[in-house]
């Protein structure tokens, strides 16, 4: 069920049309798995939670930087490898995405840096913090240990 939805994301790039259709087509499929009917009604979360999946946007998201990961992996003259930097010169077909893959790749990077860049942020002062503390300790218990050898 999910892999149907995958490739219909992955071959359409993410079209808001096909997005959609994608969407419902998994939400009914779940549905009928769980065996949920007509008058009852079940949050999207619990939904996947009960079919043991991610939403799909993020099992897309997460098997799009899989790829890349092992596309990067590749020697530089792979021609998938080529793929991520190549740039159209010409005009877009009809039927062709708009965006290119590099083009997407970036704007999921920023949208991922900007809560990365939060997340980095908090855990670099938490990692400050520590550290100040520890050297504050450490200065605490050399002055007690120098104060009981005078003493």
């Amino acid at each position: 069920m999910v892999e149907r939805y995958i490739s219909v994301c992955d071959n359409k790039r993410n079209n808001n049309k096909s997005l959609y259709q994608s969407r419902v087509f998994n939400h009914i499929v779940r549905l009928e798995i769980l065996n949920i009917h007509w008058p009852d009604t079940i949050n999207k979360d619990l939904l996947c939670e009960g079919a043991n999946q991610l939403p799909a946007e993020e099992e897309i998201r997460k098997r799009r930087w899989k790829w890349t990961g092992h596309i990067l992996r590749k020697s530089p003259v792979c021609i998938t490898r080529q793929a991520l930097t190549w740039n159209p010169e010409e005009k877009r077909r009809i039927g062709r995405p708009m965006n290119i893959l590099r083009r997407e790749i970036e704007e999921d990077m920023k949208r991922r840096s900007n809560r990365r860049n939060q997340s980095v942020i908090s855990s670099v002062e938490t990692q400050l913090n520590c550290a100040l503390i520890k050297v504050v300790t450490a200065r605490v218990s050399k002055g007690r240990e120098e104060e009981e050898e005078e003493g």
